[in-house]
């Protein structure tokens, strides 16, 4: 896991494809405030860059276009 917060304040998780693996059944395993949407954001965050990215806060998957192009440039510059 890779913890962080964009330059707005967004704090943030970043998990690798094995941690949502594990992670997966138990978020989804809580219907109220884990939703399949944020299943399929997980999977779109990890496509575009690796990692799974979860609002820190709410522990839901990030769904602004904004935070995600912040984050997934931090999180391409660490691979660097």
């Amino acid at each position: 896991m890779i913890h962080g917060k964009t330059l707005n304040g967004v704090e943030f998780t970043a998990i690798t494809p094995e941690e949502w693996k594990e992670l997966k059944p138990v978020l989804e395993a809580d219907k109220l405030n884990w939703m399949p949407y944020d299943s399929s954001l997980i999977e779109i965050h990890i496509a575009n860059c690796g990692y799974g990215i979860l609002d820190k806060e709410y522990g839901t998957a990030i769904d602004d276009d904004y935070y995600l192009d912040d984050i997934y440039t931090m999180l391409n510059n660490q691979k660097k």
